[in-house]
């Protein structure tokens, strides 16, 4: 109960570990926050199924409670081989479902998918000890009021290789499109990056994204960056 991390996020991160340097899937195309007050549950059905339900304020953490609508969220993950094969035990199917309401008529609904999967020998919920983990992520939603609503829908595939136990490096292609019943609204971005892990507190990593733009305006842009990441003992 209280500001916690949104169902999706807590799989999603655990495979793709790069929060400090790009947005996931669903932080881009539908602007959603990576935590939300509210109040979740997590539960394990025969050590294979994964289960997260929750009721958030919808408003996401930067943002207070400015009505009484909700968001109900539910994500459901299968690992098949958890503690059964050390190669495929981190391998996830995971299932995403959003009902919300932003005021009376507009609304705020969400699927998605995807499948992970990573090599590490230890825990799967380790990241940073992964030696390599790959992902495939589609989200389909709807806002607004009916029968005017914005359909958004898009992909991203990505994957993060680590070696001489510090260095990784990691790509992704992700194609969204912000409203599919519209034009010129729809865009591709190539991502790339090479980090280095200090320790368990500190990292960092340089960073390049392309993105290309259908609309004839804004052809492309590219993005040059260096990111820091910094822990407290308590965000462990």
């Amino acid at each position: 109960f209280g500001q916690t991390e949104t169902p999706w996020h807590s799989v999603s991160d655990d495979y793709e570990n790069a929060r400090f340097i790009k947005p996931n899937i669903i932080e881009h195309l539908f602007m959603q926050a990576s935590a939300d007050l509210g109040l979740s549950v997590s539960l394990k059905l025969y050590k294979k199924i994964d289960i997260e339900l929750g009721i958030f304020n919808g408003e996401g953490y930067h943002q207070t409670e400015n009505n009484s609508y909700k968001d109900a969220i539910t994500r459901i993950s299968y690992l098949p081989f958890i503690k059964k094969n050390e190669v495929l035990q981190c391998l996830s199917f995971t299932g995403y479902a959003q009902y919300g309401m932003i005021n009376t008529e507009s609304v705020r609904h969400r699927l998605g998918s995807g499948l992970f999967y990573k090599y590490n020998k230890n825990r799967c919920d380790s990241p940073d000890e992964d030696l390599f983990a790959t992902w495939v992520m589609y989200f389909i939603g709807k806002d607004g009021i009916d029968p005017v609503q914005t359909t958004r829908q898009g992909y991203n595939i990505g994957a993060r290789f680590s070696f001489l136990w510090d260095i990784f490096i990691m790509g992704s292609y992700d194609a969204f499109d912000i409203n599919s019943s519209g034009s010129n609204d729809s865009f591709t971005s190539h991502f790339a990056a090479i980090g280095y892990h200090f320790n368990s507190y500190f990292r960092f990593a340089f960073a390049y994204q392309n993105q290309q733009f259908e609309n004839a305006r804004e052809i492309s842009k590219e993005f040059y960056g260096v990111y820091f990441e910094m822990k407290t003992p308590a965000n462990q």
